[in-house]
């Protein structure tokens, strides 16, 4: 991991104050912790869109059988509401309304299934989107915690620095220089 240089912070040191020899690499462990959580939550709402999606393809097959039945069945009803009334089945007129029941009814079946699946595939991208937005928000916080173990570590060299030049300046005189 490229963070794994910055984990060096966290080990005590003697020389330097416990808030910085114990905490400088607080923030990029943090960010490191942040970003992993940032991918297990984009991969589980992904999962979930994906989840959304085989419900909206199963759903829209049902709704496409129930417009087939309910076309049969209106179809059957006509053919018998037909026969009561004198006319054959082979009645042009017959023929024709029936073939228009059943037509409408393999045209809403359709539908219903592209309704699924369209439903589905808006499913599917919003599952990638949020896969790719989790691994970029994760790269982002690894970056950022890399830079802020950076920076920590500057902060202490010059902590140090600036200790030794005020400890020179103070005490520099008990060594031979004034």
């Amino acid at each position: 991991l490229p963070l794994r240089k910055d984990y060096r912070c966290l080990e005590p040191r003697s020389s330097l104050p416990a808030s910085q020899g114990y905490f400088c690499g607080v923030d990029a462990k943090f960010n490191f912790f942040t970003s992993e959580n940032e991918l297990i939550a984009a991969n589980y709402e992904a999962r979930q869109a994906d989840y959304l999606a085989g419900q909206a393809k199963a759903s829209s097959q049902r709704s496409a059988f129930e417009e087939r039945r309910m076309a049969a069945l209106l179809a059957s009803k006509t053919l018998a509401v037909a026969a009561g009334s004198g006319a054959g089945a082979s009645d042009a007129n017959v023929v024709g309304i029936l073939n228009q029941i059943y037509m409408e009814g393999a045209y809403r079946s359709q539908l219903a299934l592209y309704e699924g699946e369209e439903k589905a595939r808006s499913y599917n991208v919003a599952a990638e989107s949020r896969r790719l937005s989790g691994k970029s928000a994760s790269s982002a916080a690894l970056a950022e915690g890399a830079s802020a173990g950076r920076a920590s570590v500057t902060n202490q060299n010059s902590t140090i620095l600036s200790g030794a030049t005020s400890f020179a300046s103070k005490y520099g005189d008990l060594f031979g220089r004034s």
